[in-house]
């Protein structure tokens, strides 16, 4: 029997292949997994509507979901166990900051995704709970990320080199799995996390075990205490096969 009895999942780059979905390979070992009594779920920066309350009904995952880079953990009926905004102003202040820096931004409301063209221009109307950033060039990110984090108001993080991907302070994957674990009555030193990108360091530092894929930012593989196949080479069904169902 496997000493780890919980896998979270990060969703691109990780999970899912380049063209958006998930292998049979993937599928298998995820299965094969939950009969051995380790369970599985999502950490993931999408939010809950659309693919991941998909993917939550296809595969009977049957704990709670980590939403919106833990903005919001749900339960498998699509429930809410936590949520954590971004306050109005800081939104107001981030368009503004995008605008003047040239980068293209979307968002994430309670509701769903938003992208640029439907951003409204009174951000009162609605309910925050991630604010991203976008540019071609690297110094304008460079550049934000650096007057961001100078603020030091906000938890930031990115999912692509080239973006950055802003909630509310405190707001972490890490954070979330910590609700997830208390409601599985769980103690993290038996979750494995596997991610690729910045908004998946925290979760690859508290678990007991993280896995950065092989296509995954240098700074998350530091982070890691193993590194996996790529996603495009089903890293993750390899890094269930060859580390968590054989780790006895």
């Amino acid at each position: 029997m496997s000493k780890w009895k919980l896998i979270a999942l990060d969703l691109d780059g990780t999970t899912l292949g380049p063209d958006g979905q998930m292998s049979d390979s993937t599928r298998y070992w995820l299965k094969k997994a939950k009969d051995s009594g380790v369970l599985f779920t999502f950490a993931t920066g999408r939010h809950w509507n659309g693919m991941v309350q998909t993917l939550v009904s296809e595969l009977d995952v049957d704990i709670p979901v980590v939403t919106s880079n833990g903005a919001e953990v749900h339960l498998p009926n699509g429930d809410l166990v936590s949520r954590r905004h971004l306050r109005t102003a800081s939104v107001a202040f981030l368009l503004h900051l995008a605008q003047q820096k040239k980068a293209h931004y979307w968002g994430a409301t309670i509701t769903g995704p938003v992208q640029e063209a439907e951003i409204p221009i009174d951000v009162t109307t609605a309910e925050w709970l991630k604010f991203g950033f976008h540019a071609t060039e690297s110094q304008i990110i460079d550049d934000i990320w650096a007057e961001l984090a100078e603020l030091g108001e906000f938890s930031l993080s990115n999912s692509h080199p080239l973006n950055i991907e802003v909630n509310a302070i405190g707001v972490t994957k890490a954070a979330g799995l910590a609700d997830v674990c208390k409601i599985c009555g769980l103690s993290r030193d038996v979750l494995v996390a596997m991610g690729d990108s910045l908004n998946d360091v925290s979760m690859l530092e508290w678990a007991g075990l993280g896995i950065a894929m092989g296509n995954a930012q240098d700074m998350v593989k530091h982070a890691a205490d193993w590194v996996s196949r790529r996603n495009d080479e089903d890293g993750v069904a390899y890094a269930i096969e060859h580390r968590v169902l054989a780790d006895m």
